[in-house]
């Protein structure tokens, strides 16, 4: 009876957590810092106000897809559009989210992390020599 209780408060726990690391606080943070939230901006490598790939896109789960099949309009659609990138954002991290600093939670600082390095990344410590984690740090200093 024990087991199945403490596996029920661990199941619950790991669903509210995982509700809550990817806020709207947070994604506003990361899109400070990957362009200042330029709505306007573009396709280079990295699409939109938050700068995502193709295959960030892709490993999202394509939000935003119209088609039968994979279609670098459909990606550039949803990526420049916020909502979408937003959807795109929390379905990459449904996927890859994990702790980076082992501190037992997962928080914005890690998905920060994650949105920044991809999905095996998130250890290193590169990207804390960057404006982007200087400027995801200005915004979301916790």
């Amino acid at each position: 009876m024990w087991k199945v209780l403490i596996y029920e408060v661990l199941l619950v726990t790991v669903t509210v957590i995982g509700q809550n690391y990817v806020s709207d606080e947070c994604l506003k943070c990361i899109c400070q810092a990957s362009t200042k939230c330029n709505l306007s901006q573009g396709c280079n490598t990295n699409c939109g106000p938050y700068l995502i790939s193709f295959a960030y896109w892709k490993d999202a789960g394509l939000p935003g897809k119209t088609k039968n099949y994979v279609d670098y309009n459909d990606f550039v659609a949803c990526v420049t559009n916020v909502q979408c990138a937003k959807q795109t954002i929390r379905g990459y991290m449904k996927n890859w989210a994990r702790n980076c600093v082992k501190n037992r939670e997962i928080n914005c600082n890690d998905v920060a992390r994650i949105h920044k390095t991809g999905r095996v990344g998130c250890h290193g410590t590169w990207y804390k020599g960057t404006d982007y984690w200087k400027l995801f740090k200005q915004c979301y200093p916790y």
